[in-house]
């Protein structure tokens, strides 16, 4: 299906795109006629020249939609692609994001342009350019609720961007450079992984009812995690290739995944960067060694136990104060977590709570996951968690936990405790 709608955004601004494109699918425009280059589910196919099939997209598609943000204008790549929609006489859609305003629009597509904002009735603008591509509209929201919800995610991941997106080196290779950039889905990554620590860029899944491959037992350390598609999208992508290998014994036959072999030693090389965002996915998905919490004992609150036990971590405790505080059930993840984290920031201000729990967000969110405390609760268009909340009746728990319990709640907030000043405010 050719791609009808070309998305122009900075690198930085990967997750804000991934946003953006859910949002199309939200108000019922298909995955296959979007091009958005930072997924290559939705980009660029493995083996294929980058700029060429940026200019081929940028030529046959019908609308550019710019996600305008300070990334996208400090990127002479956006830049180039903003000139050549304009000498092509693209129909065009500006989005103003990261607080930008009309008067911020420079380059061939300035504040002449009618921009897309964040404003009740704006949704007019999107809607006449958008309609034709609509296959089955979204009968639960509307198109401002789904375009609002983008714009005020998009601010608040552009808010982050500094803190949380770590900056790409060239002098990464290729794959690394994919990890970091978020464009794996966490299955993938997981099946990735499987290679890098087997030390070899083939291995074999073979068919039996008595035996168990290391693959096999691989895939049952994780929950959650369906190898099968993860396979078949790195198939798709040309990464991996798979054959059947019949046994010499004729006991059966076994499936061959092979990994093309620069990928491999390039992913045996990965530096601590994106080693570090494997071992978050690992731990994310990683079936506890911990006992988790069960709810079959009546008589007992299990946040009672969680909080009390001893095992539990502080950064933990810190997450499930922040949410009996402020009557939080959900926590974002990806590019909703964003939200969460400004959350947390300011019931850290007004906590007078030091930022362990805001700068450790990700570590105190895996961990409850872990624990088996949280259930997926909504997924991205790429399949990835983009939110978590508590299973049903743990938050009814949460709720009703013991003196005892909020105590060590309260007295953990005062471990942490730290005075905020403005620095404004100072007199001198």
């Amino acid at each position: 299906m050719d791609k009808k709608i070309f998305i122009s955004h900075s690198s930085l601004d990967t997750e804000i795109g991934e946003k953006f494109v859910d949002a199309l699918i939200d108000i019922g425009i298909p995955k296959e006629i979007i091009f958005f280059s930072s997924r290559y589910h939705t980009g660029v196919e493995l083996g294929k020249d980058f700029h060429a099939v940026i200019k081929d997209n940028i030529k046959s598609c019908d609308i550019v939609i710019f996600l305008l943000t300070r990334n996208f204008y400090n990127s002479a790549a956006c830049l180039n692609e903003m000139g050549a929609a304009w000498v092509l006489g693209k129909n065009i859609i500006p989005i103003l994001l990261d607080n930008l305003k009309p008067s911020d629009m420079k380059g061939f597509i300035d504040s002449h342009y009618i921009a897309f904002m964040p404003k009740a009735g704006e949704e007019y603008k999107l809607l006449s350019k958008l309609n034709p591509y609509i296959v089955k509209r979204n009968t639960e929201k509307t198109l401002q609720e789904i375009f609002t919800d983008f714009v005020q995610e998009a601010n608040k991941i552009a808010e982050f961007s500094d803190q949380y997106i770590t900056p790409i080196s060239n002098d990464l290779s290729f794959l690394e450079t994919e990890i970091i950039g978020k464009r794996f889905t966490d299955a993938e990554i997981l099946f990735l992984n499987y290679f890098r620590i087997h030390q070899n860029n083939i291995f074999l899944e073979f068919e039996s009812k008595h035996t168990q491959s290391d693959f096999q037992k691989y895939v049952e350390e994780y929950s959650k995690f369906n190898y099968d598609n993860a396979a078949n999208l790195l198939e798709d992508s040309g990464y991996i290739s798979t054959s059947i290998s019949h046994c010499d014994d004729h006991s059966g036959q076994s499936l061959v995944y092979n990994l093309d072999i620069e990928y491999f030693r390039q992913l045996i090389s990965i530096g601590t960067v994106a080693e570090k965002y494997i071992e978050e996915i690992k731990l994310k998905y990683k079936r506890s060694t911990i006992k988790t919490l069960s709810s079959n004992d009546s008589n007992s609150n299990v946040f009672d136990k969680y909080i009390l036990d001893d095992n539990t971590r502080e950064i933990e405790v810190l997450l499930v104060a922040y949410a009996y505080d402020k009557l939080i059930t959900s926590f974002g993840d990806r590019w909703m977590a964003s939200g969460t984290i400004a959350g947390i920031q300011t019931w850290e201000r007004e906590n007078n709570v030091s930022d362990k729990l805001s700068q450790n967000y990700y570590t105190a969110l895996n961990l409850l996951i872990n624990r088996g405390i949280l259930d997926v609760a909504s997924c991205t268009s790429y399949g990835n968690p983009r939110e978590y909340k508590f299973r049903d009746e743990y938050a009814r728990d949460l709720l009703c936990i013991s003196q005892e319990s909020k105590k060590l709640l309260s007295n953990t907030k005062q471990a942490n405790y730290h005075l905020y000043q403005d620095e404004e405010l100072l007199p001198f």
